[in-house]
């Protein structure tokens, strides 16, 4: 049994999306009747620790330039309240698009990836496996009375984004779905094949797959009873995370599909060192942690680790790379569907004329003549 919602962090300060919560781990920002694809969001470290509970959307917002206090100056880049999946992703998806528009259903994952958990909730509730446990019931198998679970529609593609510690918890994810597969039966099994089959393309915003000597350096400092287990995935060329890196990594490449992959995987690594808490002047992701089993590699300019999900306009790599994936995965959909329909409308016209052309050869037979 999983930590119930008592074990995730509490504010008060914030409740932009209350009313979209489904459950104690998914939030599903946007809802269209006829999605035609699925995007869910993971956050990772929290980039303020105070206000945690909001990482999953305070992750992925606009940065903007606000008024200083003197007239006439612009402020330093800071982050908005714009999340930018339910804005500007639609919006780029369909930016000269003259057919039908492209329908989102947006997604966001919420847990405790807070690096120090309070000594009196313990670190039960950062496991692993509970919390993989968890998030494939609340996102796949069972988010809410009369809501589909993700990946659980023909033709709508899955996509699945992380930052930091989110991108390691998919791959938890992925792989926890793929174990179930083979001991689960019944309408489980049919769920979590569907999930599978739909799932498309994956992106890591500055993963490190190979671990983080920075963050390892966090994880140095927080008493052995207060650390996340979760950080133990962080450690540099650590055993734990080689082995989901290696699991990954098979399973990924056990279809002859997608170039001999089973779904895509990119990489958004930021190019600016990072200064914030107790990191100074550093990289907290490094290239070569960052690459591993990725088909397409890009690094974010003019941002750190925590600002290449935070995008200062539409047009920028970190809603680009994402954006042009979908819109490229949903046309080659609907052109497989549009020839699927041609063929059948073809058919009936051939079969029509056929049907014809022996009615018309046909001898007329009088009525009353006799053989």
């Amino acid at each position: 049994m999983g930590p119930s919602s008592s074990s995730l962090p509490t504010s008060t300060s914030d409740s932009k999306f209350e009313d979209k919560k489904l459950n104690d781990h998914v939030y599903e920002i946007r809802a269209p009747q006829s999605p035609d694809a699925e995007i869910v969001f993971f956050h990772g470290l929290p980039i303020d620790l105070s206000d945690a509970t909001n990482a999953f959307w305070k992750t992925w917002t606009q940065r903007v330039r606000k008024n200083s206090k003197e007239k006439g100056e612009l402020g330093e880049w800071s982050p908005s309240d714009n999340f930018w999946p339910d804005t500007m992703l639609p919006a780029y998806v369909n930016e000269g698009n003259t057919g039908k528009p492209i329908n989102l259903r947006v997604l966001a994952v919420t847990y405790d990836s807070r690096p120090k958990l309070p000594s009196d909730i313990g670190v039960a509730g950062a496991d692993d496996y509970i919390l993989s446990e968890n998030l494939v019931s609340d996102l796949i198998l069972n988010p809410r009375v009369r809501v589909a679970g993700v990946g659980q529609q023909s033709d709508v593609p899955v996509f699945l984004v992380g930052h930091d510690l989110g991108g390691i918890m998919i791959k938890h994810l992925i792989l926890c779905v793929e174990r179930k597969c083979s001991v689960d039966a019944g309408d489980a099994k049919e769920k979590l094949t569907k999930f599978l089959t739909n799932l498309t393309s994956v992106f890591f915003y500055s993963t490190p797959h190979h671990g983080s000597a920075p963050i390892e350096r966090l994880m140095n400092e927080i008493p052995p009873d207060n650390k996340s287990p979760l950080l133990t995935f962080m450690k540099v060329l650590g055993k734990e995370m080689a082995r989901v890196n290696q699991r990954f990594l098979q399973y990924r490449g056990g279809k002859e599909s997608n170039g001999g992959r089973r779904f895509g995987t990119f990489a958004l690594n930021a190019a600016c060192p990072t200064t914030q808490g107790i990191f100074v002047e550093e990289q907290i992701c490094p290239e070569g942690s960052a690459r591993i089993d990725i088909d397409i590699y890009y690094t974010v300019p003019e941002a750190n680790h925590y600002q290449v999900c935070q995008p200062k306009a539409m047009h920028n790599n970190s809603i680009g790379m994402l954006g042009s994936n979908i819109a490229e995965v949903v046309d080659k959909i609907r052109e497989r569907a549009a020839a699927k329909d041609l063929n059948i409308s073809q058919r009936h016209e051939s079969l029509k004329l056929f049907l014809e052309g022996n009615n018309q050869n046909r001898p007329r037979i009088e009525p009353g003549a006799r053989g």
